[in-house]
């Protein structure tokens, strides 16, 4: 991290996602192609996703599954049309209002500051 990240700032919130994938798979032992399961991880939280707590929703299960199934797709280089990526997230559905994060953006880049409140 460095001093004045913004969350609003393309570079600053990838940096944060960076973080917050590597710190969740040293967390949770998810390889960095486990994209289904660092999908659970983020909606559930690194503690909830260890305590099982997405197992018995389907609608998420599933929303891993196309977010996975999507990240495979763009990896393989067949998700290099914008319109088709577009399209895509819309296709998904995905909701971020829900999500139960076990980090908060502006904490992590005060830590990183040495201004942690």
């Amino acid at each position: 991290g460095r001093g004045g990240a913004n969350r609003h700032t393309f570079a600053d919130s990838s940096d944060f996602i960076g973080w917050y994938y590597n710190t969740t798979g040293k967390r949770t032992g998810l390889g960095p192609y486990d994209y289904r399961e660092h999908y659970l991880a983020y909606h559930e939280g690194a503690t909830g996703y260890l305590k099982g707590s997405w197992k018995s929703k389907g609608w998420l299960i599933s929303t891993a599954g196309r977010v996975a199934q999507q990240a495979a797709e763009t990896e393989s280089g067949q998700g290099t049309d914008r319109a088709d990526e577009i399209e895509r997230i819309r296709r998904i559905g995905i909701d971020a209002a829900p999500v139960e994060a076990d980090v908060d953006l502006d904490q992590h880049i005060e830590r990183q500051n040495g201004t942690c409140r």
